[in-house]
């Protein structure tokens, strides 16, 4: 008798059938792995058994009894417990009080009983090899800390069935190594463990048994020692693995300046149509994007900007190599919350037209890094030129106006507006450009055609035009923002952590769109803990130690073992044995 057993479990929102009719069984002190592409209803499937949402039809049955859970309470007190891929820590908490928030010890009166609480987290930690600051705020852990953090918070709660979603997208190998051994001895103890994962190395190498789903439906399941990584790629992506089409093949980089619908003349088919009044009876400004009763004001509210005329690619601007240098960052210095430096004396240059990647262990400087370029946190010293022209004092949207574009690790806070639409969505950031403004009022046919263009791009799956963009799977968001970044001619792409949540096809789907808008004469600066992903997509590879370039290796001379022995400080004779 399976202790998870999920039988026709179906579950729609509004047109979109994100479960239909699956069935899934667990076996107890298994590591189960959850696979498919994105929107192939894996996190609905594990929400609806944490009782996030309730299941339009099916049923759910734990240790051979129905249950029903009305909400993630119901499951929590049945040993079930889930970490998302966007953690719930609360960043100005302590690490304890993360850690036992609505599951608080007390003693005789009510009051919290923290002494109690401390050393039960420290035994609690002990047995995953994590010795945080207990009293420091959360804000001060790394990613892989977080992560940990989110399990203890499980085990707090004592759960016996973990459900962890994406939970190595931002880690760095060392780090997902660590995760593994975690959850190994977890399984050793006797605990069930859910792995939703794209990745096909993590299901091969750690999971027991793997599910599979693709459009809603349950494709596949059987134990990983039967299976290669053919037939499961076969499984996920529903063909031979061999041909993943590409979306800068089916349909280029727009021109920016025309509002040309498809090629084929019409809208994509996969959510219903809407009408253009509809869409016209709210307002929405340019500037801020909120929806207001139609008032009359410019359309730039915000900074005076003039735009900068940059030097024909013919010759004027910076070169290195016989390259037009599109980036160039000269000793740079950028404070970190934490204290001290997040990047010193930092020198790095991307050509137009290259893939250059920043290789590191967390917490190396690449969040300061990625904000300094970004306008998101001041520079203490040095420059960053943008073709010759100095771009460090400009604000983040003229260097958004000036052609560069953003992909932050972070969607949920950085990239998108979750309870807006996903019309609203595809032009964030965007709402200046003249096809989609007069005199700051944005006009809805051509919001509707930029929004048709970069879903039919990237094949993202959307219930309708006008949904949340909160009802879209993690990885369809990711790639509606990575369409709306590349929409055009940018001259710079800055990605941190770009490929988060995209399954395979939409992992390679992005680097061939970034490498078909380098060919049209773009940069790119890709920050990326996955090295493989590096590797294989990179023209050049920086590595980031302690805030600075520890090293830098051509493609010619790539090599695993050097770049991370440099990730750690370290040469490769340092860390050979």
């Amino acid at each position: 008798m399976p202790l998870i057993a999920m039988r026709g479990i179906t579950k729609r929102f509004g047109a979109l059938v994100a479960c239909d009719a699956v069935d899934l069984a667990v076996a107890a002190g298994t590591l189960h792995a959850i696979m498919g592409e994105n929107g192939a209803g894996k996190t609905t499937l594990m929400r609806l058994l944490y009782g996030y949402y309730a299941p339009d039809a099916g049923e759910i049955y734990l240790r051979g009894k129905r249950v029903q859970f009305r909400t993630p309470a119901d499951a929590i007190a049945h040993h079930i417990g889930m970490v998302s891929q966007h953690y719930s820590i609360i960043p100005e908490l302590s690490a304890l009080d993360n850690l036992i928030l609505g599951a608080e010890p007390t003693r005789f009166g009510g009051w919290l009983d923290r002494r109690t609480a401390q050393a039960k987290a420290e035994q609690l930690a002990d047995a995953l090899q994590f010795q945080p600051d207990w009293s420091r705020p959360a804000a001060e852990l790394s990613v892989a800390a977080r992560q940990k953090l989110e399990i203890l918070k499980l085990l707090w709660r004592d759960a016996e069935i973990l459900i962890l979603d994406e939970p190595t997208a931002m880690l760095s190998p060392r780090d997902v190594d660590a995760l593994f051994e975690t959850l190994l001895r977890l399984k050793a103890q006797g605990r069930t463990i859910l792995l939703v994962t794209h990745k096909l190395n993590e299901a091969m190498r750690y999971a027991d048994f793997v599910t599979v789903l693709r459009g809603g439906r349950k494709v596949a399941d059987a134990p990983i020692a039967e299976l290669d990584a053919p037939t499961l790629t076969r499984w996920i992506v529903g063909d031979d693995g061999a041909s993943l089409e590409t979306p800068s093949s089916r349909f280029p980089l727009q021109v920016r300046g025309t509002d040309a619908p498809p090629t084929d003349g019409t809208a994509p088919a996969r959510f219903p149509a809407q009408s253009e009044e509809a869409f016209a009876s709210t307002q929405f400004h340019a500037q801020s994007g909120e929806a207001f009763a139609p008032t009359r004001f410019p359309a730039q509210s915000g900074e005076a900007f003039t735009p900068t005329r940059f030097p024909s690619r013919s010759g004027g601007n910076l070169k290195e190599g016989g390259l037009e240098s599109c980036l160039v960052i000269r000793d740079l210095y950028v404070a970190s919350e934490r204290g001290g430096w997040g990047v010193q004396g930092l020198n790095l240059t991307v050509q137009a037209g290259e893939i250059v990647g920043i290789a590191g262990v967390d917490g190396s400087g690449q969040l300061e890094l990625m904000e300094a370029l970004a306008g998101l946190r001041p520079i203490a010293r040095g420059e960053i030129l943008l073709l010759g022209q100095p771009m460090h004092r400009w604000s983040t949207a003229r260097r958004i106006q000036t052609g560069v574009r953003y992909l932050f690790d972070d969607r949920f806070r950085r990239m998108m507006a979750p309870q807006w639409s996903v019309l609203e969505n595809a032009i964030l950031g965007a709402q200046r450009d003249p096809e989609l403004q007069t005199l700051g009022w944005l006009k809805p046919r051509a919001i509707r055609q930029r929004a048709e263009q970069l879903i039919e791009r990237f094949q993202v799956k959307v219930p309708a035009l006008r949904a949340p963009i909160l009802q879209l799977s993690g990885g369809n968001q990711q790639r509606l923002v990575i369409a709306r970044a590349l929409y055009g001619k940018p001259r710079l792409l800055i990605a941190y952590a770009p490929t988060r949540g995209l399954d395979i096809r939409g992992a390679q789907a992005t680097y061939a769109a970034i490498r078909d808008a380098c060919q049209h004469g773009m940069g790119a600066l890709v920050i990326a803990f996955d090295l493989d992903e590096l590797m294989e997509h990179c023209d050049r590879i920086a590595v980031l130690f302690k805030g600075t370039i520890a090293a830098a290796f051509a493609r010619e001379a790539f090599s695993r073992e050097a770049i991370g022995a440099a990730m750690v400080g370290a040469t490769l004779q340092e860390a050979t044995p």
